[in-house]
């Protein structure tokens, strides 16, 4: 039988995670907003005008940077609305599995709450006192009236384009336009609300539960209110009776108290996960992250500061009753990728489902040759655009943002390879910035590289071609070349499906008529090996290949 105990406790390790997911993939839409308003400034520079015009050109101005936050905060809360009802669902299937295995009474034999409850819970139960859609407006709201307050405060104060720019980024000690903490804080309250309230409608609707204890996360950062509740039982119909969340952001939970069987020992996440198996515990936070917690790092450290990110399909697949065995021998390593996996750090939950298994055969093309320096989350999102991919980032050796790929590309999979080679370069091998420009470990490759016939073709053809010599030199740029020569070398050194479309599709730059200068800088398959070398040996002294 299970343990509803500990199969509780689990998936709360796990809710964190998916937590992490959600508030990654709304930072990442509303940072784009934000970009979007900042480069309207470019377009429609308010100090470019006459003091008599200048009224007009900001009502203008105003107008389109309404539009696009309008446009964003529906986007966040259709995406909230959408993985909240799969929340929903997912909690309520989890709880009746867990409580079926503890009592012996199959699945579908248990009452569950209906499809009308679990709507409810999303579009007109409130969240600390309003609805989520509401919540979304609000904040909405709040950004368009500070976007016209900061814009003229700056103009008062005489600020050139560049001043406004950053009233509307936010600075490290002054937020933004957009309350990025407010909108996390959003995700991560309606999260907790929507699965404790799928898991009390459960509990309800078997008649299996009549009581339930309180479980807070207890940490230096648990407020009074649920430090005073922790380990309290409640009756299931006491509708006074406190349920979490309690608080904005609150990380409390409940566990169930099974009607005719004794109350189990206290336990808390920490001291549950500590007496679980080494397979358990990396299952749950990530081999590398297990081990950290086996030699004493907190847990709420590991869960909620790492940024791992779980899918809805990981929850419900790991957050299903397990029923641990003994962990075999570890085998030996074989040679191959060291460090966590790339795929970690790209969050592609919110990714079109039908060219997803293309994109996720790429990630699995990058596992198998190489691991990376613990990168950060970034959202993996689409973007109609004249490029065929762009990797975003603060100014001046800022947070990494996103990565946003064309839907039109004619060449994907080298697209977004190329993109995530940027990405490593950026936040795996530099401290946010890009390593391939100065850093003593690229010196091999930068000299390959400056060796290849690929080079020497390059000076040509700006001579050649001076018309197009500003895309050239962008072209002969190191974080550039480093992103091409990358996402040749997976093509080169990849055995999967992924790799035979990314060498199909430099084929077919290298042999357009002017291919080299339309797709820019591929290289010769015999010019690129020696170059290819290089990148294997740098892997190797980064540590992320064995």
């Amino acid at each position: 039988m299970s343990d509803p105990i500990g199969d509780a406790l689990r998936r709360a390790v796990l809710l964190k995670q998916y937590e992490n997911a959600m508030a990654a993939a709304v930072a990442g839409r509303l940072a784009q907003a934000q970009w979007d308003v900042v480069a309207l400034l470019s377009v429609q520079d308010p100090t470019a005008v006459s003091p008599g015009r200048r009224a007009l050109r900001l009502e203008s101005l105003a107008k389109k940077a309404d539009a696009l936050l309008t446009e964003a905060y529906a986007d966040v809360a259709r995406m909230s609305q959408a993985n909240l009802g799969a929340l929903g669902k997912v909690s309520v299937d989890l709880s009746a599995k867990s409580l079926s295995d503890a009592s012996g009474i199959p699945v579908a034999r248990l009452a569950l709450p209906t499809r009308e409850q679990l709507r409810a819970m999303i579009v007109t139960d409130p969240i600390q006192g309003a609805v989520m859609g509401d919540w979304w407006k609000m904040q909405r709201r709040d950004a368009k009236e500070r976007f016209r307050i900061e814009i003229r405060a700056g103009l008062a104060r005489g600020e050139g384009v560049q001043a406004l720019a950053a009233r509307i980024r936010g600075t490290p000690t002054r937020r933004g336009v957009i309350s990025q903490r407010q909108a996390e804080a959003l995700v991560r309250t309606a999260v907790n609300e929507i699965h404790n309230r799928a898991a009390m409608a459960t509990y309800a609707s078997t008649g299996l539960v009549s009581r339930y204890e309180y479980v807070a996360t207890l940490d230096s950062r648990t407020t009074p209110i649920c430090r005073s509740l922790d380990g309290k039982r409640f009756r299931l119909d006491d509708i006074k009776a406190p349920r979490p969340p309690q608080h904005w952001s609150c990380r409390s939970t409940t566990i169930p108290l099974l009607d005719g069987v004794p109350a189990p020992q206290r336990m808390t996440y920490g001291e549950w996960l500590a007496k679980q198996p080494a397979s358990v515990q990396d299952d749950i936070l990530g081999p590398a992250r297990g081990r950290l917690f086996r030699s004493g790092t907190t847990l709420d450290e590991l869960v909620r500061s790492d940024g791992r990110l779980i899918t809805l399909d990981e929850l419900a697949r790991r957050g299903a009753p397990v029923v641990v065995a003994p962990p075999p021998p570890p085998p030996r390593r074989a040679p191959g990728p060291a460090g966590p996996a790339v795929s970690q750090g790209l969050y592609t939950g919110l990714y079109p489902p039908k060219r997803l298994p293309s994109v996720k055969e790429v990630l699995a093309e990058i596992d198998a040759l190489h691991g990376d320096g613990a990168l950060p989350t970034i959202e993996l999102a689409e973007k109609r655009m004249e490029a065929l991919g762009k990797f975003r980032h603060y100014d001046h050796g800022g947070k990494p943002i996103n990565i946003l790929l064309n839907p039109k590309s004619s060449a994907p999979d080298v697209a977004l390879a190329h993109e995530i080679g940027h990405f490593l370069d950026y936040s795996g091998a530099g401290a946010q910035r890009f390593a391939s420009v100065s850093d003593p470990r690229f010196a091999g490759f930068r000299a390959a590289w400056k060796a290849s016939k690929e080079f020497t073709d390059l000076q040509a053809r700006k001579r050649m071609f001076p018309a197009s010599a500003t895309y050239l030199r962008y072209l002969e740029r190191d974080e550039e070349v480093w992103a091409r020569a990358y996402s040749q070398w997976l093509a080169a050194r990849g055995t999967g499906p992924a790799a035979q479309r990314m060498r199909s599709q430099v084929d077919g730059w290298l042999n357009h008529p002017d291919g080299r200068l339309h797709a820019g800088g591929q290289w010769d398959w015999d010019d690129f090996e020696p170059i290819a070398k290089e990148i294997d040996a740098l892997m190797e002294g980064l540590g992320w290949r064995d």
